[in-house]
């Protein structure tokens, strides 16, 4: 598909802004069928990996919403590809995605009303365009910087794994920090935090797995 092609975010926002130019977008079906013997179909660690990656980058690409098909697998009995489409297993188990959309959610999630956005002047140095990232804010004024390699984890036409080489970068800014923490989401959904040393230059490595740098 590649970046613009048939299915791809960029080509389905151009059609939606055929039809109904300066509209807000929603998403409204999307998702990966963990079955490898599909010929769409990838395994689910994968798909652990790219739900999280899925959610951001349609962020920024300015959908407003997205979501995602289904919550459960319907089975080898349906006809067509919907069969393995869930978050979770016919039995309820669950997916590493589901694992890390839970995740993703606790760690983003700020109720309460809106506030005004500050901006953070900030550069990734070193980050190659595959590196593409998201800065949020809470109403605290915590800064959340989300980062990922946007690359391939598996070929569907050879049905293999295809490993990602990791970058380093550094996130460089003039602004004082108190604190700051790094979160990773891992392939099987958990998440690993670690305390970081705040510094107007914070060494990360960018992976196919998102990683949030919190600072505060």
């Amino acid at each position: 598909m590649g970046a613009g092609g048939y299915g791809s975010i960029a080509y389905n926002i151009n059609n939606n802004q055929i039809a109904w130019h300066g509209k807000p977008i929603w998403t409204t079906e999307t998702g990966y069928i963990t079955d490898t013997n599909n010929a769409q179909g990838i395994p689910e660690l994968v798909e652990g990996k790219y739900v999280p990656r899925m959610i951001l980058e349609q962020a920024l690409h300015g959908v407003g919403r997205t979501y995602i098909y289904e919550l459960i697998d319907q089975g080898s009995g349906v006809a067509g590809d919907s069969g393995r489409f869930g978050l979770a297993r016919m039995d309820g188990s669950l997916k590493p995605a589901f694992t890390a959309l839970r995740s993703l959610i606790a760690t983003l999630a700020d109720p309460g009303p809106q506030v005004l956005q500050q901006n953070l002047q900030f550069t990734l140095v070193g980050a190659s365009s595959n590196v593409h990232h998201l800065l949020m804010m809470k109403r605290d004024g915590s800064y959340y910087l989300a980062f990922w390699l946007e690359e391939q984890d598996y070929d569907v036409n050879k049905r293999v794994e295809t490993p990602v080489k990791l970058e380093k970068l550094i996130f460089s800014s003039d602004h004082v920090f108190r604190d700051a923490h790094l979160t990773t989401f891992e392939a099987d959904g958990s998440l690993k935090t670690a305390e970081v040393m705040p510094a107007a230059r914070i060494s990360l490595t960018a992976t196919d797995c998102l990683a949030i740098l919190k600072l505060r």
